[in-house]
């Protein structure tokens, strides 16, 4: 034991000595008190630092979210104004009886189906964002479709569509059977939103766009492949490609049009409807551009997940 040198009391005939078992070792355990105290108080500052920075983000994020939903609300509205002008100026030129021939007449009312269509798909683009909105799937309805009629119809609007934007497009059709099972509507949708995205991304300054579409597949499945002639996605993109509202800005100094992300998150959603998918295939090099390979399984398929309706 330790002690105390002991000390007499004032008018008291005995003395008081103070003594401690293990002073060295007490003093040891205030100090290992202190310092967890100390690091429990730097934890905790390190917590609410952290808390801070999330919030900070999900903020941010919250923000950036709802600025592309506005964006996508303006752009899909402006994209409707253009057919319905067009379906307006159709039908009054028929209306005023100012197209002569049979075959002018059915010329213009075949411009009239073309946009209406057209419209059409975009009011499904906007119904499948609020399914995925909502955490649900894209919804199909399968019915036989005439490859040939449906790939002819497609394959004009692509090429058009090229020609507008200066692009030279390839078309490879493969030896496809005369008609499958699928939800025709969520198909043309589904390329043309591959195609559209190849149209925004596939270009580098110094050289004109290419973009080749291929369409083969057989009784079970129909398979797209859409490549293109760009800069590609970057490796630390690739797993963000087909999340909804997500845009690339990797090449954003070469194309300033990033659109609202939501395109590629649709064709996977429709995709994955028909019981197939949609995947980003890794090219040789940046410069290779980038490829989209879409699989839609067909009635004939005995998949769960081909069903009607399926997510």
């Amino acid at each position: 034991h330790a002690w105390a040198s002991p000390h007499p009391l004032a008018e008291a005939p005995f003395r008081i000595s103070v003594h401690h078992p293990d002073p060295w070792g007490n003093l040891r355990s205030e100090q290992a008190r202190r310092r967890g105290l100390r690091l429990g108080l730097g934890a905790l500052a390190i917590g609410v630092l952290a808390s801070a920075l999330l919030a900070v983000r999900s903020m941010a994020r919250a923000r950036r979210l709802d600025a592309l939903r506005r964006t996508f609300v303006a752009s899909v509205s402006h994209d409707l104004r253009t057919p319905t002008q067009s379906v307006l100026l159709l039908a009054e030129t028929l209306e005023q009886g100012r197209i002569a021939t049979p075959e002018a007449r059915g010329r213009y009312v075949t411009g009239i189906r073309r946009e209406a269509q057209r419209m059409r798909r975009l009011v499904e683009d906007l119904l499948d964002v609020a399914r995925l909105e909502r955490g649900e799937g894209a919804r199909i309805e399968r019915r036989p479709v005439d490859m040939e009629s449906f790939l002819n119809e497609l394959e004009s609007a692509m090429e058009e569509r090229a020609k507008e934007a200066g692009t030279r497009l390839e078309l490879t059709r493969g030896s496809l059977p005369r008609q499958l099972d699928l939800d025709a509507d969520s198909v043309h949708r589904s390329i043309w939103n591959l195609f559209e995205n190849a149209l925004r991304h596939g270009r580098w300054p110094d050289r004109k766009p290419e973009i080749a579409v291929e369409v083969d597949g057989d009784e079970r499945e129909l398979i797209v492949t859409v490549t293109d002639s760009g800069p590609g996605i970057p490796a630390r993109f690739a797993s963000k490609a087909f999340e909804p509202f997500e845009r690339l800005h990797a090449a954003k100094d070469l194309n300033a049009d990033t659109g609202t992300g939501l395109g590629l998150s649709i064709v996977r959603a429709l995709a994955r409807a028909h019981g197939g998918d949609v995947e980003l295939e890794a090219r040789p090099d940046q410069r290779s551009g980038a490829r989209f390979r879409a699989r839609f399984a067909t009635g004939k398929n005995d998949s769960p997940s081909g069903g009607e309706n399926a997510a």
